[in-house]
């Protein structure tokens, strides 16, 4: 059939939570096309084939360094971010000057870089698809809501994105957004979330001997997990069993600046901050914790996007402990493979039942049974080649 790129901002193959997605469609699409091709915007850390491109399960990878880039200056820093995307545009004019490609895949790519690939892949009659998982919140953005980050990200969602005519949207929130907005009345969509295969699980540490928690990400930005930190102390005092709270993503000395000295203090003896981690050794902090934490505020950016935290947990056999929002609640069962609470005090008396009624071993089969039936790549597989026939 056709040639496939897969381009945008993401750090192929295992990056970011973007690659994972990006991994999942391309497995998924690799059967029925000719041929795929990667252009992330990871550094080129590899070694290099030719001095262009490195292997990942026989597909070609052309990075493209257009993230992480350690500019300097305050102009340096002002380019950078306008010109993003600027070396894979011309990457792929060269591409095409010798070589044919059908489809585009984009993910969560800046505005002006968007306008300059719709008008690209007109001029060569290339079907092209955004791939939209976010709609950042202006103060997760630097310099704020007035601050130019927060102004591109308006021009993207508003004005920008709805000019594209086939979208992959991670949650019902965009795709009833881009449903509304869009420039074209015979959109074509598909709601994809963050799908996942089940991984073998080791036997964890038994739940009798005392219960571990994990949250693997950026605290403060989407996640709100401070007030769970803080409440650890009396969660211990009230089920009295031994508790122990595994952060993937901060040090000790970055917990101790976002708690103050005095909450640090009180909560020290029951976390464990590693810092930033590889993916394989996040896998397996899930394999020995029986509960992760997931909490985010009732605000636009929880609706739009979908946690991979979510999923990933549930593929390890790990059920989540959470609040009802968004997309969340389409999979989140409580008392299935979830603990579902709008007050983080009602978690120790849940917590209390399962190790009275010894319902963690049926949690997780629940969890490996939601990704099995719900969020797996069998799943979706139909829905997105279909979306891919539609293509306009």
């Amino acid at each position: 059939m056709a040639k496939i790129l897969f381009t945008g901002a993401f750090r192929f193959p295992d990056g970011d939570a973007a690659s994972l997605r990006l991994n999942n469609m391309i497995n998924i699409l690799k059967p029925y096309y000719d041929e795929i091709l990667v252009c992330g915007w990871e550094q080129k850390n590899k070694s290099l084939i030719d001095n262009q491109f490195y292997l990942h399960n026989s597909i070609k990878c052309f990075p493209q360094a257009e993230l992480d880039n350690n500019s300097t200056t305050l102009l340096e820093k002002f380019g950078s971010f306008i010109y993003k995307g600027e070396r894979t545009l011309n990457w792929i004019e060269n591409y095409l000057k010798k070589d044919a490609i059908e489809i585009v895949v984009v993910y969560n790519p800046p505005a002006l870089f968007t306008l300059q690939l719709i008008s690209l892949c007109k001029k060569y009659n290339i079907k092209l698809i955004l791939d939209s998982t976010e709609w950042y919140d202006s103060s997760h953005l630097p310099m704020g809501r007035f601050g130019l980050p927060a102004i591109e990200n308006f021009i993207r969602m508003h004005y920008v994105y709805p000019k594209i005519s086939n979208i992959i949207s991670i949650s019902h929130y965009l795709n009833n957004y881009y449903s509304k907005k869009s420039y074209r009345p015979d959109i074509n969509q598909i709601i994809l979330p963050i799908v996942l295969d089940c991984q073998l699980v080791a036997e964890k540490p038994s739940i009798d001997q005392g219960i571990n928690f994990i949250y693997a990400g950026n605290l403060g930005k989407k996640d709100n997990i401070i007030d769970f930190i803080n409440y650890l102390p009396t969660l211990h005092q009230q089920l009295n069993c031994p508790i122990l709270f595994n952060i993937a993503g901060v040090t000790f000395s970055q917990m101790r600046d976002l708690l103050g000295s005095e909450n640090f203090d009180r909560v020290q003896t029951y976390i464990n901050c590693h810092g930033r981690l590889s993916r394989d050794k996040v896998i397996d902090l899930y394999s020995k914790s029986h509960f992760s934490v997931l909490f985010r505020d009732d605000k636009r950016y929880a609706h739009a996007g979908f946690p991979t935290k979510l999923v990933e947990s549930w593929s390890m056999a790990t059920p989540v402990i959470c609040n009802p929002i968004g997309d969340i609640t389409l999979y989140a069962q409580h008392g299935e493979n979830a603990c579902i609470v709008n007050d983080i005090t009602d978690v120790v008396k849940f917590l209390d039942d399962v190790l009275k009624n010894n319902q963690y071993k049926y949690m997780q089969q629940q969890c490996q049974k939601t990704i099995d039936l719900k969020l797996s790549n069998k799943v979706y597989s139909n829905q997105l080649l279909e979306f891919f026939r539609r293509l306009k």
